[in-house]
């Protein structure tokens, strides 16, 4: 039984099953959320909940179902971004699918800056580079290259399009 407000984990190990989808209804049978081998929800309200696991193919799985105890341990805007120092490498956790973490570092003129997030938990990551003003210079699945035309802040926003976990991010200097 969901209790309103607590954030829950839902996940699948695959065994023998190629890939997984899972669906979660609430007790009228309303699909609440969807998704692949991990769903992080937040019951809207108390109750019964239903979980349905399908697959391709014919296979076994684990299903586990967790309080999910989550502590934003980013930024979430450009106002509260949290700092990084080029040549260094921070952890994070994208505890919700629509979660963007904010980071902020200072660029010199001219230098070329390579930005990494790694994860194996996050089935596809999302970091773009902001301006100052918050507009978009560029995005990439893993990897991103920027070259700084000025000495000014710029921000790294990471995400996901797919999955939730922990990540590390880092920035360094391209000779």
């Amino acid at each position: 039984v969901a209790e309103r407000g607590q954030l829950y984990t839902l996940d699948v190990e695959l065994g023998s099953l190629l890939r997984s989808e899972i669906r979660l209804y609430d007790a009228a049978g309303d699909l609440q959320k969807s998704g692949g081998t991990q769903i992080v929800w937040e019951a809207a309200r108390s109750g019964r909940h239903y979980v349905e696991v399908s697959g391709l193919g014919i296979g076994d799985y684990d299903l586990t179902v967790n309080r999910f105890d989550y502590t934003n341990d980013q930024g979430d805007d450009l106002s509260s971004a949290t700092p990084i120092e080029v040549g260094e490498t921070l952890s994070g956790v994208v505890g919700l699918e629509d979660e963007q973490d904010f980071f902020k570092f200072t660029s010199m003129v001219g230098e070329a800056y390579q930005i990494d997030i790694v994860s194996e938990a996050i089935e596809l990551k999302l970091v773009r580079l902001l301006d100052s003003d918050g507009q978009e210079l560029g995005a990439d699945t893993g990897q991103l290259k920027a070259q700084a035309e000025a000495s000014k802040d710029f921000y790294i926003v990471v995400s996901s399009l797919f999955g939730t976990g922990e990540y590390t991010l880092s920035i360094k200097l391209i000779e």
